[in-house]
């Protein structure tokens, strides 16, 4: 009976610091400190599970959008940044970095965008 309260107790304990999916993978990127006060892209990330990605401040708020274009496979963070809406350099595709949603082609189809995760004054990158 002992061994089995044992077991419920170690059992709570690994609920009560359990993350999530372990499935997950969580790549740390900066220190909020760091980007305060930049606005536009902060960093490039280019091997990630996920390919080239971009993350964006924008109002406060961390994005990580796919950083190629999938009409003229350029790279989207060298392009202009008006607002939330990121022009490709080479053929004028707009995808809004928010949500990924093309706004305007040649391209023909969203971008990937990956949830940054804000964890004890820090930023992570979480790939599921």
């Amino acid at each position: 009976m002992s061994s089995r309260v044992s077991i419920v107790g170690q059992l709570k304990t690994k609920l009560a610091t359990w993350q999530g999916s372990t499935a997950a993978q969580r790549i740390p990127l900066f220190a909020m400190a760091d980007v305060a006060g930049r606005l536009g892209v902060v960093i490039r990330l280019d091997a990630t599970t996920a390919g080239p990605l971009a993350v964006y401040h924008l109002g406060g708020k961390l994005y990580a959008a796919q950083d190629t274009c999938l009409h003229a496979g350029a790279r989207l963070s060298t392009g202009s940044l008006e607002g939330a809406v990121i022009t490709c350099p080479l053929d004028g595709s707009q995808f809004d970095v928010r949500t990924g949603e093309r706004l305007r082609g040649p391209a023909d189809q969203r971008i990937a965008i990956q949830p940054v995760v804000i964890d004890g004054g820090r930023a992570f990158l979480q790939i599921d």
